[in-house]
C-alpha cells in the first residue's frame, strides 16, 4: 500500500480528504471532505497562520485554497471545530468567493460572525449546531458536533454521515 499523500488522500470508497493547510506546520488549518457518489463537499476549518517570519512582511498566511476551485462537487458547508484563529480566522477572507454557510457551535459561532462582520458581511450565514447528539442535516452529509477538552470552550470533534460512509474528525483536543 503506498503512504498517504497530504495533497490528495483517498479513505475508502467514494471518499476524499485532502487537507489544504496544517498539514507539517502550525496554523492555517483547512481540510476538504467529499463524498464523490453524491458530489457533495465539505470544508472543515478555515483558520489562519499567524507568521511574522515570512518572506513578503505579511504576519497572516491562510490555506492554500486553490483546490476549492477544481472540485467536481458541490460545496455545502463549512464546520468550524473550535474558535482558535488558525481553525476559524480565514472565514471572513473566504465566505464571500465560497459562500456555503458555516456550521459551529454557538461560541464558535459567534467568533465567525464577528469574523464576517469584519469584512461588511451579515452573519446570517452562520448556523449555531447543538453538541451530539443532535446533529446538522446539509446536502447529503450529517454532522454530529463531539464535544472535546481543549484549551477553549465548546471545541468540537465531527461525526460526518456520507452516503460513501462515515467520518470521524478528531478536532484539536487536550487531555
Amino acid at each position: 500500500r503506498p503512504p498517504l499523500r497530504t495533497d490528495d488522500t483517498t479513505m475508502g470508497p467514494g471518499i476524499r480528504i485532502q487537507p489544504l493547510g496544517g498539514i507539517g506546520r502550525f496554523g492555517a488549518n483547512s481540510m476538504i471532505v467529499e463524498d464523490c457518489v453524491a458530489h457533495a463537499a465539505l470544508v472543515i476549518d478555515c483558520g489562519v497562520r499567524l507568521t511574522t517570519d515570512e518572506p513578503f512582511g505579511f504576519d497572516v498566511a491562510l490555506a492554500d485554497l486553490w483546490p476549492l476551485s477544481r472540485l467536481h462537487s458541490e460545496l455545502w458547508g463549512y464546520m468550524v471545530t473550535h474558535a482558535h484563529e488558525d481553525h476559524v480566522g480565514a472565514v471572513g477572507h473566504t465566505f464571500e468567493h465560497l459562500g456555503a454557510p458555516i456550521h459551529a457551535r454557538a461560541f464558535t459561532a459567534n467568533i465567525a460572525r464577528g469574523k464576517l462582520a469584519e469584512y461588511g458581511i451579515e452573519g446570517r450565514a452562520v448556523k449555531t449546531a447543538a453538541p451530539w447528539p443532535e446533529t446538522v442535516q446539509t446536502g447529503p452529509f450529517t454532522v454530529g458536533f463531539l464535544p472535546i477538552s481543549h484549551s477553549i470552550p465548546e471545541s468540537s470533534g465531527l461525526v460526518i454521515d456520507t452516503p460513501a460512509g462515515r467520518v470521524i474528525h478528531s478536532g484539536d483536543f487536550k487531555i
